[in-house]
């Protein structure tokens, strides 16, 4: 399908006040100095169908601006462009114009028609988008686009699709055969590049493992003959056992010996009772006595505690009363100098916002306010000084009764000592009567068999066991000591076999992971050997198709391998590298690729054409922009003129 351009009308967009041109699908090229306008007709054509600058902006001053770069009001800005789009006319027109609320401007909006019929904005977007999508619009009218804005894994993909399918080069059956239809090649790659990482690691942590374990085998310097340690094991074992089955016979035995010297004990303490019961024999009046004077020295005593602990509650009863005064002695003083500190405060008679002195009326109020706070500023001491008084009338009922809790005291403490006094000179009559007239235990029957049977029992108990057990405690600790010995030896000694053992297994994992690895390292050449190979085909298909442009769709990387990259190329130099010229001789002959590709062929402008000495072959219809001295309105050329 051939898309070209019949005629483009232009009214104020931008710098352009009206502008036409009816190139009627031939080629076109205008003419003027720099500054004039010609951008500015190709960003009205793209605004008209894509609604964006050249610079690929939606947003860009598109009303003509005044002297102050304000947007000249009243206008509107209109852009009509007629197609021949395979045989059939169209007519595409789209105007930018002000929103008007009481007749101020309050933004602007978009109309649009197509063959004259108005259309919605996204229903304008969506009709030119069914004719050509603005990607493949950028692609076959933009000499640059693919060149330079596009990004080299999408110029890649649009090649290699232009390529077509491409056959796989021979010699790799079994690499694709393993790769499968699942995976692309690449994916394959990144899976063994993966797999080989956690190889190389696994097999890096190996060899401080494999010194750690022959470090430990150094410092063991047994022979690995543990026989003789084994019999010594099992000597000490019974040994043990030994001393602990003489243990538990002398524990036994000193259970019983406790249970006996309870039994001794208390047949002791039943003499010592029975002696005390013969003393007592006879003075039972006597102990009675005694026994009265204590109770009554203890109640004389609980007195004077009692009367002590009532006076010295009182005593704290007054503390509090006192300063209960204080503070409210102190509360008056506060009070009253309040008082004069507001009855001698001068009047403020003068108006705060005016200065002038106040009417009669307002001096009245002011002084009744006073008056009023006097009042009951007084009120206030009247209150606290008849506090005062009722607390100063409790004080001193308070100090009476703390006065007469004294003299309880004084009274309680002489009775005790009258008491304690008749204790000491009683006590000592009566433990001499008691004295005089004891029975003597030993001539008692009760208390003579209570002492037999205790001598009986002390003469059968024996020895303490503590000093046998000791002895047995002590050689048991240097048979365990010894045994733990041999335990540690035996010990190191397996350990030892274990690490032997273990040292040999991870020799086989390295060797198993470095096997492993050139596996790996083998799938991952013979991927770079494909690769060389199929980019050699590639590059072949892809730069087939081209009449000046090559394409470099791999590079060889410092280790061998081959990335994929895609750079255009024109006589071996690079894009980048290449003039002005150059790049718009490549930038046609991808484009005609591409039209091919497409089937389309769009309207291509070529801007700053005044430099090119290249024959352009383009299968589009072209407008080339031209820059011309002196020129301040666009020239325009048609047909063999515009060549």
């Amino acid at each position: 399908m051939k898309i070209a351009l019949t005629s483009l009308h232009i009214e104020n967009f931008k710098g352009i006040k009206k502008f036409s041109i009816e190139p009627q699908g031939k080629n076109v090229t205008l003419l003027a100095e720099n500054g004039a306008g010609k951008t500015s007709v190709y960003d009205a054509f793209l605004w008209l169908l894509f609604g964006k600058d050249s610079s690929g902006r939606k947003q860009f001053d598109i009303r003509p601006l005044d002297k102050k770069n304000q947007p000249i009001e009243g206008l509107t800005v209109s852009v009509t462009g007629t197609f021949d789009v395979g045989g059939t006319k169209l007519v595409l027109r789209k105007n930018h114009i002000e929103k008007i609320v009481k007749k101020t401007i309050t933004g602007f909006s978009v109309e649009c028609w197509v063959d004259e019929v108005p259309k919605k904005v996204s229903d304008y977007d969506s009709y030119v988008a069914s004719i050509i999508s603005e990607d493949v619009f950028k692609l076959l009218t933009d000499l640059h686009f693919f060149s330079e804005k596009l990004h080299w894994s999408d110029r890649r993909k649009v090649l290699l699709d232009m390529a077509g399918n491409i056959k796989s080069p021979d010699g790799f059956e079994a690499l694709l055969a393993e790769i499968g239809t699942r995976r692309t090649i690449e994916e394959y790659k990144s899976v063994l590049a993966e797999q080989r990482k956690l190889l190389v690691k696994e097999n890096s942590e190996i060899n401080p493992r494999m010194d750690e374990i022959q470090r430990g085998l150094d410092a063991y310097a047994g022979d690995g003959d543990t026989a003789d340690a084994e019999n010594e094991r099992d000597v000490l074992k019974l040994a043990i056992a030994n001393v602990d089955a003489e243990r538990k016979k002398l524990i036994a035995s000193d259970q019983l010996r406790t249970t006996m010297s309870d039994t001794i004990n208390s047949l002791k303490a039943q003499r010592g009772e029975r002696a005390l019961r013969l003393a007592s024999l006879g003075h039972e009046s006597a102990y009675k006595e005694k026994a009265a004077i204590e109770a009554d020295l203890e109640k004389r005593r609980q007195t004077l505690r009692d009367a002590r602990s009532a006076a010295f509650a009182k005593t704290q009863d007054v503390a509090e009363q006192t300063k209960k005064i204080e503070l409210n002695r102190q509360s008056l003083n506060d009070v009253r100098e309040r008082y004069t500190k507001a009855k001698n405060a001068p009047l403020d008679a003068t108006c705060y916002a005016c200065g002038q002195k106040l009417p009669a009326d307002k001096l009245g109020e002011i002084e009744k306010k006073r008056e009023d706070s006097l009042a009951a500023i007084s009120k206030e001491g009247a209150g606290i000084k008849k506090s005062v008084t009722t607390l100063q009338s409790q004080l001193e009922s308070l100090l009476a009764e703390k006065k007469a809790l004294t003299e309880s005291v004084d009274k309680a403490a002489i009775l005790v000592q009258e008491a304690e006094a008749n204790k000491v000179e009683r006590f000592d009559m009566l433990d001499k009567q008691i004295a005089e007239n004891k029975i003597n235990p030993a001539n008692d029957p009760e208390w003579l068999m209570l002492g037999k049977k205790v001598a009986e029992l002390e003469k059968e108990i024996g020895e303490p066991a503590g000093e046998q057990l000791t002895k047995l405690d002590a050689a048991r600790n240097g048979y365990a000591d010894n045994l733990q010995k041999i335990n540690t030896t035996l010990a190191n000694a397996d350990n030892a076999k274990k690490a032997a053992v273990r040292l040999k297994e991870l020799a086989e994992k390295e060797k198993e992971l470095a096997a492993k690895i050139a596996e790996v390292d083998g799938r991952l050449a013979d991927i770079d050997k494909y690769k060389t190979e199929q980019s050699k085909l590639i590059e072949a298909a892809v730069n087939g198709l081209f009449k000046h442009v090559n394409f470099k769709l791999f590079k060889t990387l410092m280790n061998g391998s081959i990335e994929d990259t895609c750079e255009a190329m024109l006589n071996g130099i690079p894009y980048a590298e290449c003039s002005y010229g150059q790049k718009i001789l490549m930038g046609v002959d991808i484009v005609n690729v591409l039209s091919s590709h497409y089937q389309t062929t769009v309207t291509l402008f070529i801007d700053n054409a005044e430099g090119l000495t290249y024959k352009l072959e383009t299968l589009s219809q072209t407008v080339r922009m031209a820059a011309m001295p002196g020129h301040k309105e666009i020239k325009v050329l048609f047909g063999d003129a515009a060549e």
